[in-house]
């Protein structure tokens, strides 16, 4: 009979091994990961006869949402060997992850899944949206003078970090990230080669690039730039990128700006989020009693039932009708209600409050860098 607990110390060459053996990771990856970003307070796993065969990593950030900073946790290494899968192990550990998260105090879940699809049972769904650009087959760029290449190094964090603030500041759903974050960040682009790309103008960091140049693509997975430098970083990657494939991943605000010709723009689904804690998150980003909703969720029991937008229960009848994941697209910004009843995906019984909700919680660019 599998066991399933919190990840100890004891556990990290296990965790490491299952990490390389699913996802084809590095030796250098995995070992920054366990030595600076392992955190058993907040990972779970299911060991069978003392083999680790399954396991969700996790720790602690704070995210912006709608201008409030949210405890929330991230989920990554979601990962279970193959010869233990189907049997039920992962849907154990994910309840034993958010349980853990939410009594902990963390009110979000976000991660950046590879298929959205896998999650719906636990309603995490789409909750950020990308500007992905890509390099057209013919394209002929030239690099911009005022763009310098180097290797990752977390010297450059104090540098980075106030231009990633500018870019996300409009962002629901951004990290909200220290100095030791971007630290960290840079950190773990090092053990496999990642690059720097910074567009520097009279002595002035403009906008900068994290970015993997592979011997088929060039990677981008974090693009902090507007403006000029913005386009002035896309001609230098796509340049690099000469003959192969380039992708780049950025804020949605990406795709509004003029790009440079060759470089087609695309929206996609990067992260999902889930509400570990209804009524708490229901008091700071909504905060208003004249509505109610009632919430239903398959994890986590104490989010179930009917709900005031302040976040008091409420024995009267529900105005609004939705599943916790989908509260979350609308508490977070990604859908507002006419969205979502649109898709079906909730049900509106008092119109009135409808449209007060359509008032008091519009849509906002969403954005979540990728984080580990």
């Amino acid at each position: 009979m599998a066991e399933f607990r919190l990840v100890q110390d004891r556990d990290k060459e296990q965790a490491s091994a299952l990490w390389q053996e699913c996802f084809g990771d590095s030796d250098g990856f995995c070992r920054w990961f366990m030595s600076e970003q392992w955190n058993g307070e907040y990972s779970v796993a299911a060991f069978e006869e003392g083999k680790l065969v399954s396991m969700i990593h996790g720790r602690p950030y704070t995210l912006c949402i709608r201008g409030r900073g949210v405890p929330s946790v991230i989920m990554c290494g979601v990962a279970t060997a193959p010869a233990y899968r189907h049997r039920g192990l992962m849907r154990r550990c994910m309840e034993l992850f958010e349980r853990n998260a939410r009594d902990k105090g963390a009110f979000v879940l976000f991660q950046s899944p590879v298929d959205f699809r896998i999650y719906e049972w636990c309603m995490q769904y789409p909750s950020s949206a990308s500007g992905m650009m890509e390099l057209s087959e013919k394209a002929r760029l030239r690099g911009s003078c005022y763009a310098v290449d180097s290797a990752c190094d977390d010297s450059f964090a104090a540098e980075l970090l106030p231009l990633y603030n500018d870019v996300m500041r409009n962002c629901s759903g951004r990290v909200m990230r220290t100095l030791e974050n971007m630290q960290n960040t840079l950190r773990g682009y090092q053990p496999d080669g990642g690059r720097l790309l910074r567009y520097i103008k009279e002595g002035k960091t403009l906008g900068y690039a994290l970015y993997y140049g592979a011997e088929k693509e060039v990677n981008c997975i974090e693009f902090m730039a507007r403006g000029r430098a913005a386009r002035g970083l896309l001609s230098t990657l796509g340049a690099m990128a000469r003959g192969r494939r380039m992708m780049v991943r950025g804020t949605a605000e990406l795709l509004l700006m003029g790009v440079p010709k060759g470089i087609r723009g695309s929206l996609a689904n990067t992260t999902a989020m889930a509400a570990l804690n209804v009524p708490e998150l229901l008091h700071e980003l909504a905060g208003f009693d004249d509505v109610t909703v009632e919430v239903t969720d398959s994890v986590i029991p104490e989010n179930n039932g009917v709900f005031t937008f302040g976040g008091k229960p409420s024995k009267g009848p529900a105005d609004i009708k939705m599943d916790s994941g989908r509260l979350m697209q609308l508490l977070c910004g990604y859908a507002d209600i006419a969205q979502l009843e649109g898709q079906e995906k909730a049900e509106v019984v008092n119109r009135l409050a409808a449209h007060k909700l359509l008032d008091r919680l519009p849509t906002l660019q969403c954005f979540t860098a990728e984080e580990y």
